[in-house]
């Protein structure tokens, strides 16, 4: 009988399970997440709306397994031990990593104040409420999300600011989505860094270099993203490998070129596949096959949205 912990309970660890659940109902599942409930992050910017939450509690115990809520700070693979915030440290037989991304950091002074978000590791509710009550706000856009969210907030009637460095991952709809900025009276600026996110509790103004001053009642920061795997001590002895210490590394955390990504147009279908083939490896030996599931094209993305939104014509 093996004993798997898993480490993150997304998209790509909720498959790997249902089908490591199928392939031996035997099995001791462990599943650890920092979060008590799973959301489609990507998708949650469609509505903001935390409506098709996954109660993580709920879910484990369907799959039989025993739940741990709480952040996991580092992993010592030699003496194969998880270390925790709050909990006493475990050890593990055979550990799974599907923790998904962590923002690529940028430095902005004063991002411990309410009201500023990376958008990866924010809290839905938080950002829910947050986005409720704003009138106006300022995106940092390196990605296609951040696009997406200037269109969703702007359908909402919020005023928006956009700092970028450049939109040349748009390729021939950049001009498009300009004029449409144009048009809603979307402030661009280009070629300008965020220096500050200003006030006392919360975010009432963003500053910007060279000299900008934007009031402000959020700060979004769509900086790209890196896996996040820098979970593990070093090894003393010897280089460490995951796969020779019973760890496997999947989904976005697995993703070498996640950093270099603007679109994620991938995911909903391979990641889970790629999951769930891992998961017969494990339980089967079988052979893995990481071979994508459906190919998709990023200009096929950037069209439908800016039809969606009317982009051409100016019209939300």
């Amino acid at each position: 009988m093996k004993n798997i912990t898993l480490l993150g309970c997304g998209l790509s660890g909720m498959a790997f399970i249902r089908k490591a659940k199928e392939l031996n109902t035997s099995a001791k599942f462990t599943i650890i997440d920092k979060n008590q409930y799973a959301f489609d992050r990507w998708g949650f910017f469609d509505d903001f709306s935390t409506k098709n939450r996954i109660d993580l509690n709920a879910f484990a115990k369907a799959m039989g397994a025993e739940f741990v809520c709480d952040t996991v700070e580092r992993i010592n693979p030699k003496r194969r031990k998880i270390y925790f915030k709050d909990k006493e440290c475990r050890d593990y037989e055979t550990l799974v990593i599907a923790a998904g991304v962590k923002p690529k950091k940028i430095v902005i002074k004063g991002e411990h104040r309410e009201g500023f978000f990376y958008l990866s590791g924010f809290d839905p509710f938080v950002l829910r409420d947050r986005i409720k009550i704003l009138s106006d706000c300022v995106v940092y856009i390196t990605t296609f999300l951040g696009v997406k969210l200037v269109l969703h907030l702007r359908a909402q009637k919020k005023d928006v600011n956009i700092v970028a460095g450049n939109l040349d991952f748009l390729g021939d709809r950049k001009e498009q989505f300009l004029g449409y900025c144009s048009r809603e009276k979307i402030g661009v600026y280009a070629g300008s860094t965020i220096e500050e996110a200003i006030g006392e509790a919360t975010v009432r103004a963003v500053k910007l270099n060279p000299l900008k001053v934007l009031s402000a009642q959020a700060l979004f920061i769509d900086s790209g993203f890196l896996p996040n795997i820098d979970f593990f001590e070093p090894d003393e002895n010897e280089a460490f490998v995951p796969e020779n210490n019973d760890i496997f590394i999947i989904g976005d955390a697995a993703d070498k070129g996640v950093e270099n990504d603007f679109f994620f147009v991938d995911k909903a279908e391979n990641l889970p596949s790629n999951a769930a083939a891992l998961a017969e490896n494990v339980f089967t030996d079988k052979p893995v096959d990481f071979t994508p599931k459906k190919e998709y094209n990023p200009q096929l993305i950037i069209d439908e949205l800016f039809d969606r939104f009317k982009v051409n014509a100016g019209i939300v």
